[in-house]
């Protein structure tokens, strides 16, 4: 779209409207064919695309050190109940309050430093940890931290229940806190039987996967996981596994393994459906439930959008302009507005906006007198009839009158 110095009036308006952009322009008639041409662009741009590779409604914005962050490797991640987004790096915990990282470092918070690999916050408000350091908690009421134990392998799995039990996974050994009783149990893994990750669902219930291929479920009444076969034995015989669980609202578990499947498990039964394959045998490291039938899903290839209702699976990899900054997904998680967080390897910290605060990308410029951004989140004339554009990535440009 080319500016000219005068914008004459016409008697007609367009009025545009995309999410929370909306756009009311005079124009003349020698505008005409590039303001109809961006109409189309924007209808295009709101379209969810139906093929394997995603273009854009999906636009992120991104945390990198540059906002505080001590790296761009993320670990975990988690909005707390005060509304803090808690960020696990190579290099030690940040406390993101929207404009800028806090630093959890070896000054103030010792314990918190170092790579920190998982992070979670209990009905309670305090955040469970696990560092290089050190596992332990966070008050954020007394600004206070302890140690609960150390731990010979990493932690990568910290759970809170209903019971007020904190859980705490390494892929030798399962160790429950009781915040009440205070005492520390231990559950060890067998050679065979390696933890992988972890989940509690809406009625309480504690499950880990295991690299043999099965669900373990902490039986209360027997103080001891039982076993529950996912996996045939010629799969197992072939190493598959589930890499991820999370409950859904019916008692069913979603879960991914290490072959590039997403299946639906029911518990009671031990049986379980696909919904989705990822091609090539794509291992899945993270797994979270965006909507009802939409299932995100994070991989060193990219992040993978499933649908199960129309078993369509595409692919967001960041070569797109305004994608995710790195393909490596190492975690998602939602926050209480309804945008999405995800890890990266290299990239930092990706956000996707929630639908109704969702960025457009309207179009490209290559003429001198024209918008520099690529992505306007906004347009409005003043009083003095000088156009304002706000965008995304070349801040805020005026056209006057």
């Amino acid at each position: 779209m080319h500016f000219e110095s005068k914008i004459k009036p016409f008697e007609s308006i367009f009025e545009i409207h995309a999410s929370k952009i909306r756009v009311s322009l005079k124009i003349r008639f020698g505008m005409m064919k590039k303001i109809l041409s961006i109409i189309a662009a924007l209808i295009l741009g709101a379209s969810v695309s139906t093929g394997q590779k995603l273009s854009q409604p999906y636009t992120f914005k991104n945390i990198r050190i540059e906002k505080g962050l001590t790296s761009n490797t993320i670990q975990n991640g988690l909005q707390d109940s005060r509304g803090f987004i808690w960020i696990c790096t190579k290099d030690g915990i940040c406390r993101y309050n929207g404009s800028y990282a806090e630093i959890f470092d070896n000054d103030n918070y010792g314990l918190m430093s170092g790579r920190a690999n998982a992070i979670c916050e209990d009905r309670d408000g305090l955040i469970w940890f696990s560092t290089s350091h050190s596992n332990g908690w966070y008050d954020p009421e007394t600004d206070r931290t302890g140690e609960l134990f150390c731990s010979d392998t990493p932690i990568f799995c910290i759970k809170a229940d209903l019971d007020g039990n904190i859980w705490f996974a390494s892929t030798s050994v399962i160790i429950r806190y009781n915040k009440g009783t205070k005492e520390i149990s231990r559950y060890p893994a067998s050679l065979t039987n390696t933890i992988q990750t972890g989940a509690v669902n809406q009625d309480g219930e504690v499950w880990f996967t295991s690299l043999n291929g099965n669900l373990l479920h902490f039986s209360k009444q027997e103080d001891r996981f039982e076993e529950l076969s996912i996996f045939s034995e010629e799969e197992k015989k072939s190493g598959a596994c589930l890499t991820n669980i999370v409950p859904l609202g019916d008692g069913r578990l979603l879960a991914s393994s290490n072959d590039g499947r997403v299946m639906k498990i029911d518990p009671t039964t031990g049986t379980s459906v696909t919904i989705a394959r990822i091609p090539d045998r794509v291992r899945i490291k993270c797994l979270y439930v965006k909507d009802a039938g939409e299932y995100w899903l994070g991989s060193r290839q990219g992040l993978f959008i499933c649908n199960s209702t129309d078993g369509l699976t595409k692919i967001i990899d960041g070569t797109e302009a305004n994608s995710i900054s790195d393909k490596s997904i190492t975690c998602i998680f939602p926050d209480t507005e309804g945008n999405t967080w995800i890890g990266t390897s290299h990239g930092g910290m990706d956000i996707c906006p929630t639908a109704g605060n969702r960025i457009i990308q309207l179009f490209t410029h290559t003429e001198s007198n024209a918008i520099f951004g690529n992505v306007v989140q906004t347009i409005n004339r003043d009083l003095s009839g000088n156009l304002w554009v706000g965008t995304e990535d070349s801040g805020l440009i005026r056209q006057m009158a």
